[in-house]
């Protein structure tokens, strides 16, 4: 609920870019799912750059144009992976079973 009213609170002064910091972190999966599509929209309508940090690759994945990667050891290489995936193909009007089909696909691409 934090996170929500936190959001909720950044959007009123209607910013150009919103930070999101674990956004979901926290969450049942049900939860997450509804905020992920939650989020999704407001970048529809509200045309807001959002800046996430996550350790969470499927709700990267299925919220983000770009993906920086950070690497597990010291010293390795970041990798930026573009998210090719059209908007409206993870819409509400999906299926649970292909978004997650599609969340799948796009995690082993990342690894």
């Amino acid at each position: 609920m934090a996170h929500r009213v936190g959001i909720a609170r950044a959007l009123t002064v209607q910013p150009e870019i919103l930070v999101l910091d674990e956004p979901l972190g926290g969450a049942g999966r049900h939860d997450q799912d509804r905020m992920q599509e939650e989020l999704a929209r407001i970048w529809r309508e509200e045309n807001v750059t959002m800046v996430m940090v996550t350790h969470d690759l499927e709700e990267a994945i299925y919220l983000v144009d770009q993906a920086l990667i950070l690497p597990k050891d010291k010293g390795g290489a970041a990798r930026l992976i573009d998210i090719d995936m059209p908007r409206d193909a993870v819409s509400n009007s999906c299926a649970r079973s292909s978004r997650t089909s599609w969340r799948t696909s796009m995690t082993k691409r990342a690894m």
